[in-house]
């Protein structure tokens, strides 16, 4: 991973380039994917200290995630990460009919509405009040337990469909994120177990974390 160097942004781009957090759940879940394709691309890690004034130029957003593809600008996660599988299409990350692809997106759409805001909320919000987290942790591990119950139903290695898919990818940081956000799986919940240690254990994720995030999430464990 790469600091973001002053200059670069203005520079003509011929080489795809990912301004990412170190730390953010969803542009980890890009760093992911980017891996799992082995990607060539530069990943710049920029935090709301360091962030250029250049790159507010390129997100009217205002947001770090941002992909930058030579004269496309791309900075909303979803678009992104199909983005990057159409144009590696190898190993494919998505499901080819229209059914299973819509019920793809519809989980990584109610991941980034209403999860990933939970998980922000207990590792980012310093100053919520102590009942907001408990609800807050309370409603992750619910939808914990709903992906459990799902996985135990379908004869599925993955969580939508038979193949690892850009809805594993999008859910692997919150995996990663879980014990420090006050979750702990159950015993006896064997299916996700197994889930976990499969997505967490693949060749590409450590590949895909930043060294905050290894310091973080892993360095005690």
């Amino acid at each position: 991973m790469k600091d973001i160097d002053s200059g670069l942004l203005s520079s003509r781009r011929s080489v795809m380039s990912l301004y990412s957090h170190p730390t953010d759940p969803a542009s980890h879940a890009v760093r992911l994917v980017i891996a799992e394709k082995a990607i060539g691309a530069n990943i710049h890690l920029i935090t709301e200290e360091n962030r250029p004034e250049d790159l507010l130029h390129l997100n009217p957003y205002g947001d770090i995630l941002t992909l930058v593809d030579q004269d496309l600008v791309i900075f909303e996660p979803q678009i992104i990460m199909e983005y990057l599988d159409d144009r590696y299409p190898h190993p494919s990350l998505v499901v080819s009919d229209p059914v299973s692809r819509a019920k793809n997106r519809l989980f990584r759409h109610q991941l980034e509405r209403d999860v990933y805001p939970l998980v922000k909320r207990l590792l980012g919000e310093k100053k919520a009040k102590s009942a907001a987290k408990n609800n807050a942790r309370q409603a992750l591990y619910d939808y914990i337990m709903m992906i459990s119950r799902t996985l135990e139903e379908r004869d599925y290695d993955y969580v939508i469909s038979e193949e690892f898919s850009l809805a594993d990818c999008f859910l692997a940081p919150i995996l990663l994120r879980l014990e420090s956000c006050g979750i702990s799986i159950p015993g006896e919940a064997r299916v996700l177990w197994r889930y976990c240690r499969g997505i967490l254990r693949r060749e590409a994720f450590p590949q895909s974390m930043t060294d905050m995030e290894y310091e973080l999430y892993v360095g005690g464990r």
